[in-house]
Protein backbone atom coordinates (compact mmCIF):
# COMPACT_ATOMS: atom_id res chain seq x y z
CA UNK A 1 0.00 0.00 0.00
CA UNK A 2 2.92 2.31 0.63
CA UNK A 3 3.88 2.08 -2.53
CA UNK A 4 1.05 2.85 -4.21
CA UNK A 5 0.94 6.02 -1.94
CA UNK A 6 4.51 7.10 -2.86
CA UNK A 7 3.28 6.43 -6.51
CA UNK A 8 0.35 8.50 -6.19
CA UNK A 9 2.62 11.41 -4.40
CA UNK A 10 4.65 11.60 -7.27
CA UNK A 11 2.01 12.29 -9.99
CA UNK A 12 0.27 14.61 -7.61
CA UNK A 13 3.21 16.51 -7.68
CA UNK A 14 3.80 16.23 -11.45
CA UNK A 15 -0.14 17.68 -12.05
CA UNK A 16 0.20 20.62 -9.67
CA UNK A 17 3.25 21.76 -11.26
CA UNK A 18 2.19 21.65 -14.79
CA UNK A 19 -0.76 23.71 -13.44
CA UNK A 20 1.72 26.77 -12.42
CA UNK A 21 3.50 28.39 -15.84
CA UNK A 22 7.06 27.40 -15.94
CA UNK A 23 8.46 30.98 -15.44
CA UNK A 24 6.66 31.23 -11.85
CA UNK A 25 7.74 27.54 -11.27
CA UNK A 26 11.53 29.04 -12.30
CA UNK A 27 10.86 31.68 -9.94
CA UNK A 28 9.61 30.26 -7.33
CA UNK A 29 12.49 27.23 -7.55
CA UNK A 30 15.06 30.08 -7.68
CA UNK A 31 14.29 32.36 -4.67
CA UNK A 32 14.61 29.19 -2.50
CA UNK A 33 18.04 28.58 -3.61
CA UNK A 34 21.54 29.72 -3.67
CA UNK A 35 21.03 31.39 -7.03
CA UNK A 36 18.47 33.83 -6.17
CA UNK A 37 20.78 37.06 -6.20
CA UNK A 38 21.62 36.00 -9.65
CA UNK A 39 18.51 35.57 -11.22
CA UNK A 40 18.67 38.35 -13.43
CA UNK A 41 15.51 37.92 -15.55
CA UNK A 42 13.68 35.25 -17.88
CA UNK A 43 11.92 35.50 -20.76
CA UNK A 44 9.46 33.39 -22.03
CA UNK A 45 9.57 31.24 -24.78
CA UNK A 46 6.17 29.87 -25.65
CA UNK A 47 3.97 28.53 -23.64
CA UNK A 48 6.16 25.92 -22.19
CA UNK A 49 9.62 27.75 -22.15
CA UNK A 50 11.75 29.94 -20.30
CA UNK A 51 15.09 31.46 -21.12
CA UNK A 52 16.83 32.41 -17.70
CA UNK A 53 19.40 34.79 -17.47
CA UNK A 54 22.11 34.30 -13.99
CA UNK A 55 24.82 36.81 -13.35
CA UNK A 56 27.59 36.01 -10.66
CA UNK A 57 26.39 32.87 -9.26
CA UNK A 58 28.68 30.28 -8.68
CA UNK A 59 28.71 27.16 -10.66
CA UNK A 60 27.99 24.54 -8.50
CA UNK A 61 24.68 26.29 -7.59
CA UNK A 62 23.60 26.41 -10.74
CA UNK A 63 24.04 22.99 -11.69
CA UNK A 64 22.86 21.36 -8.31
CA UNK A 65 19.36 24.49 -8.89
CA UNK A 66 19.12 22.74 -12.32
CA UNK A 67 18.94 19.18 -11.35
CA UNK A 68 16.46 19.71 -9.22
CA UNK A 69 14.68 21.64 -11.51
CA UNK A 70 14.80 18.43 -13.64
CA UNK A 71 14.22 15.55 -11.36
CA UNK A 72 11.77 17.27 -9.09
CA UNK A 73 9.79 19.45 -11.78
CA UNK A 74 10.37 17.82 -15.27
CA UNK A 75 11.85 20.95 -16.49
CA UNK A 76 14.61 19.88 -19.11
CA UNK A 77 17.52 22.08 -19.95
CA UNK A 78 17.52 22.81 -24.23
CA UNK A 79 20.27 25.39 -24.32
CA UNK A 80 23.13 26.62 -21.80
CA UNK A 81 25.32 29.47 -22.31
CA UNK A 82 27.77 29.54 -19.60
CA UNK A 83 31.03 31.99 -19.18
CA UNK A 84 33.53 31.90 -16.56
CA UNK A 85 33.73 35.72 -15.22
CA UNK A 86 36.90 37.26 -13.29
CA UNK A 87 36.22 35.65 -9.69
CA UNK A 88 36.92 31.83 -9.05
CA UNK A 89 33.73 29.36 -9.07
CA UNK A 90 31.37 32.34 -10.49
CA UNK A 91 29.83 32.19 -13.57
CA UNK A 92 27.18 34.24 -15.66
CA UNK A 93 24.85 31.72 -18.19
CA UNK A 94 21.75 32.15 -19.99
CA UNK A 95 20.50 29.13 -19.85
CA UNK A 96 16.84 27.99 -22.03
CA UNK A 97 14.73 25.68 -19.93
CA UNK A 98 11.40 23.86 -21.29
CA UNK A 99 8.67 21.05 -20.44
CA UNK A 100 6.28 19.09 -22.17
CA UNK A 101 2.37 19.87 -22.09
CA UNK A 102 1.00 22.20 -18.94
CA UNK A 103 1.15 25.53 -19.34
Amino acid sequence: MSGQLSSLDSNQSTVNSQSVSIVSQVANLAAGSAIAAGLTGQTPTGQNGTKVQLENINFDDLILWLGQLQKLNGIRIDEAEISQIDYAGLVNATVALSRSGGQ
